[in-house]
């Protein structure tokens, strides 16, 4: 078995990526031949939609269940920012949902398997955003349907999948789950559209506001600011303009 990806610190985006190249060819040489091809090209196997599930059941075998990038318990007063980024959570195997699923991701495009990180629900850091905590945002991978072919069983693919093999499809890597968009819908009202122009802005938003909900557990003011500022800034329906709105001007 190929070592795992040392623990050791990422200091530069250089330095993650060699660190996600090795961590996707680890994931790649642990893989049944001709499961996997060269990062761009379509394998045999991601032709028919009974290989594409055994892809998915691979990397969540190797990534989840043996090489531990999981969620924990944790708090950002003791922890930081280091569940939020990816560097961190590459040394710690530790990460939040968001963090999680863009690691999977980036391995998932490395082995010719392009997946979308999305959030399937809304953090509300509007009015009384500097006190309030609110849970985190979930996030799923997005696929846009797989190729042609019948489909397998879970228990020929280790994947838990009630989806028809053409349509789109979304991942939950660390349970290893896959749901159609009507059964993420029922469970996650805020899904929306990540399909059209927007969707990169809706993502940006959800981003931002993990990165307020960090800062608000370390009581740093002037980076919730910044981040809230941003936020308004790309997404003009959020509920904090009401409260900014609301803000009466300061006399001098």
């Amino acid at each position: 078995m190929p070592p795992f990806v040392s623990p050791e610190k990422v200091s530069s985006s250089g330095e993650l990526c060699m660190k996600l190249d090795e961590l996707a060819d680890d994931v790649c040489q642990q893989a049944p031949a001709g499961l996997f091809t060269v990062a761009g090209k379509v394998s045999q196997a991601a032709a028919q939609s009974a290989g594409q599930l055994q892809q998915l059941a691979h990397l969540h075998k190797v990534l989840v269940e043996e090489m531990k990038y999981i969620e924990r318990p944790f708090e950002w007063a003791y922890e930081g920012l280091g569940p939020l980024l990816l560097r961190d959570v590459l040394e710690t195997r530790r990460g939040i949902s968001l963090s999680l699923t863009i690691l999977f991701s980036c391995i998932a495009r490395r082995l010719g398997i392009s997946l979308t990180p999305v959030p399937v629900s809304q953090i509300d850091v509007g009015a009384g955003h500097s006190i309030a905590t609110p849970e985190l945002s979930k996030w799923l991978l997005r696929h846009d349907g797989m190729a042609g072919g019948g489909g397998q069983t879970s228990q020929e693919t280790g994947v838990v999948s009630r989806v028809p093999p053409s349509s789109a499809w979304y991942w939950d890597p660390v349970k290893g789950t896959i749901c159609d968009p009507s059964e993420v819908l029922l469970e996650f009202p805020h899904l929306g559209d990540h399909t059209g122009k927007g969707a990169i802005l809706r993502i940006w938003t959800e981003m931002l506001r993990v990165a307020i909900v960090a800062h608000q557990r370390r009581g740093d003011s002037d980076a919730i600011a910044h981040c809230l500022h941003q936020l308004l800034a790309l997404d003009l329906t959020d509920p904090g303009w009401d409260a900014m709105l609301k803000v009466q001007p300061v006399r001098t």
